[in-house]
């Protein structure tokens, strides 16, 4: 299930995709909000907030695979776009700083030849003399 999202971060997100949030209304019977919405394609519709969830997620989804970018990718673009960023800007700032984690990694040589990278979080370790 979809976790907590704020506005800001779906109004972001959805602007990414093309789609417009407009005006949300909060109804105290049924203690739900709607948000009116505009699609890409110029269809409007009313949502509610767990469909909104699912659009702002989906799209998530749809973007790692429109440009072919593994979880981790997916990851680091997404927490640029929430911050603002533009796509091309996300794209750049996840790339750079995927780019970095793997430069500053510890490269090891699995048994069938391939490389195994161990990141370095800023862990140290001291040799136990006793």
């Amino acid at each position: 299930s979809p976790k907590k999202l704020t506005i800001q971060t779906a109004h972001a997100a959805l602007g990414e995709m093309g789609i417009k949030l407009g005006e949300g209304k909060f109804d105290l019977k049924t203690k739900s909000t709607s948000y009116h919405v505009e699609f890409a394609d110029g269809s409007r519709r009313i949502v509610g907030t767990d469909e909104l969830k699912n659009i702002v997620y989906s799209g998530k989804k749809k973007l790692r695979e429109s440009i072919d970018l593994s979880p981790t990718e997916s990851a680091a673009v997404t927490a640029a776009l929430a911050h603002g960023k533009s796509l091309p800007e996300a794209v750049e700032l996840a790339k750079t700083y995927l780019g970095e984690c793997l430069r500053r990694s510890h490269g090891f040589q699995a048994p069938g030849g391939s490389i195994i990278h161990a990141l370095d979080q800023g862990t140290t370790f001291v040799k136990n003399e006793t």
